[in-house]
């Protein structure tokens, strides 16, 4: 501090878009409060003075922010292991999740199939993602009855009948490759036994 500020004290000036203040006389700073206000419709404040910002709490009333209108929901799963369905303990929602867990092909399968099962009625309210029919096609490779059925169940609801649809011929044209393909293997084994008749000394009768 210099001698005329020891002296007069300190001549402060507010410095433009900082919540600080500066000696004319000797440049000594000093920092002030913020002055926060809420930012309308978020969970933010900002300062009037320096235009600092910063997050406050969110008011959540059940599920959803009363600000910023975000919603966090507190899930549960309804049937332990044998499904991957999950119910909010606060609001009461429903919600299936387009990943689900870790699971081999076969359980994955199986846990929709259950759902279809156990929660029917729940159907029209989980099933609101084209990306969840998408994948249940995509283990019609293995399972591919499986997938009709649950394919049906859902088209009884009118559930994505539009994707289904699409999904449903797909599906039914691996089926019929997949029968093809058994069919060719067939006769080829048929080809193989026949010519070691042959090779033997047997008699091939082809039809």
């Amino acid at each position: 501090m210099g001698f005329l500020c020891k002296v007069f004290g300190h001549k402060w000036e507010r410095l433009p878009n900082e919540c600080a203040r500066r000696c004319r006389v000797c440049g000594a700073t000093v920092t002030i409060e913020h002055q926060w206000r809420q930012i309308e419709g978020q969970c933010r404040e900002k300062c009037l003075n320096c235009g600092k910002t910063r997050d406050i709490q969110h008011n959540f009333i059940g599920c959803e922010c009363s600000r910023c209108g975000k919603v966090e929901h507190q899930y549960e799963y309804v049937d332990g292991e044998v499904t991957d369905l999950q119910r909010c303990n606060s609001c009461g929602k429903y919600y299936l999740s387009p990943y689900g867990r870790a699971r081999t092909d076969e359980m994955a399968i199986e846990a929709y199939a259950s759902l279809i099962t156990l929660h029917g009625e729940l159907l029209p309210q989980v099933f609101n993602d084209a990306y969840l029919i998408r994948k249940i096609a995509g283990y019609a490779n293995r399972f591919p009855d499986i997938v009709i059925k649950i394919f049906d169940a859902l088209d009884a609801q009118n559930i994505q009948r539009n994707v289904i649809a699409e999904e449903r011929t797909r599906v039914n044209e691996l089926k019929e490759t997949a029968s093809l393909t058994q069919e060719e293997i067939r006769r080829q084994e048929y080809d193989a036994n026949a010519d070691e008749g042959i090779f033997h000394g047997g008699v091939r009768g082809d039809k």
